[in-house]
């Protein structure tokens, strides 16, 4: 889910789950996310964009918390119940760069900066 401040993501994720125990441990990290595929659809031409940054755990008692909770919980009311769980945590990915790909020989790559001005709200 994106920032508040369109500078990168923030995702709630459990203790449990392996990416969460790699971020922890490795704070550089990739999200890919591409468009459905179908059986009309060549694999390689599906648009798509792997986002890249760098990982933070978020605890309680730090300052951006409270805002990147609330930002959460607008986004995905049904979620609330999570953070009563002692195992999920927020974590805020500060993008460093995007890949971003339309199909066969469409592609572009934009800074972490070019990033969060072209999606933080105006």
């Amino acid at each position: 889910m994106l920032a508040a401040d369109g500078r990168g993501l923030i995702i709630h994720v459990s203790q449990l789950a392996a990416h969460t125990q790699n971020m922890v441990r490795e704070r550089d990290v990739s999200i890919l996310v591409a468009e459905s595929d179908g059986p009309d659809k060549l694999p390689h031409a599906l648009a798509r964009v792997t986002i890249e940054g760098t990982a933070r755990l978020l605890e309680p008692i730090d300052s951006d918390y409270t805002a990147a909770r609330a930002v959460y919980q607008a986004k995905f009311p049904n979620a609330a119940g999570l953070f009563a769980m002692g195992d999920f945590s927020l974590f805020a990915i500060e993008v460093t760069s995007a890949r971003l790909v339309g199909g066969f020989a469409q592609a572009v790559t934009v800074t972490g900066q070019d990033w969060a001005a072209a999606v933080s709200p105006r």
